[in-house]
């Protein structure tokens, strides 16, 4: 079914199959797009507001499914808009399937809700997985200022560009690897990690790699660079 035909309908008369439609449809404004990555960005954000305001219009009939696809950071701040969850709840529901979203919706809304010390181990617990779960706790970490936070965020950096080769043995980076250099150089340059001027420099001079980094992605790390030195 097309999204669009779910307007004809009322949100109680949904059907079980159609709301599962809507709950899967959060999860593509978090997926990379193809072609030019802008135009699937702006798609995949109109396809989540389009789910977001049905599942927000369906409410609590829509919780069970939210439920099962908690994994969703999006689904997860449903959730919590609909059931006022707070950090204690939203940590009853950790299972494999659901650690990444709640990591990215403690990380962004979590500060306010406490238990710092019930949320700071479970970014500890994710540091050994991939990238992605791995950059989720490690951004984590920063966010709630733990003190292995910095140390942390260096490593993977620079795990990053000395890991990431292509076939021909030549540095490389995918999508993923891109968000994750960008977002982990805006952390450094806000929390001015010395350590950081010399991989960030480093990477700056790699023309072939620094300009396949998307252009906002250039930025933040010159950015970085330039609040590390203001620092001294």
């Amino acid at each position: 079914m097309k999204l669009f035909d779910f307007w004809k309908k009322k949100p109680q008369n949904l059907t079980e199959d159609e709301f599962k439609e809507l709950v899967d449809g959060l999860v593509m404004a978090q997926m990379p797009g193809h072609g030019d990555w802008r135009d699937a960005k702006m798609e995949a954000d109109a396809h989540n507001e389009v789910c977001e305001k049905k599942l927000r219009s369906a409410g609590k009939q829509a919780i069970p499914y939210l439920m099962k696809s908690i994994h969703l950071s999006a689904g997860v701040k449903l959730l919590a808009e609909m059931e006022a969850l707070n950090t204690e709840t939203i940590l009853k529901h950790v299972t494999e399937d659901s650690i990444y979203g709640i990591m990215i919706y403690l990380r962004k809304n979590g500060k306010d809700l406490g238990s710092k010390e019930k949320i700071i181990p479970l970014y500890r617990q994710q540091l050994e997985e991939n990238l992605r779960y791995r950059t989720e706790a490690v951004l984590g970490l920063a966010a709630y200022g733990a003190p292995d936070a910095e140390g942390e965020l260096l490593k993977l950096l620079e795990d990053i560009l000395s890991n990431v080769k292509d076939e021909n043995g030549e540095q490389e980076l995918g999508y993923t690897e891109k968000k994750v250099i960008a977002e982990t150089a805006s952390v450094l340059g806000e929390m001015k990690v010395k350590g950081a001027l010399g991989p960030l420099k480093a990477l700056v001079e790699n023309e072939k790699l620094f300009s396949s980094l998307f252009p906002s992605a250039q930025v933040r790390i010159k950015r970085a660079i330039k609040q590390i030195e203001e620092k001294g």
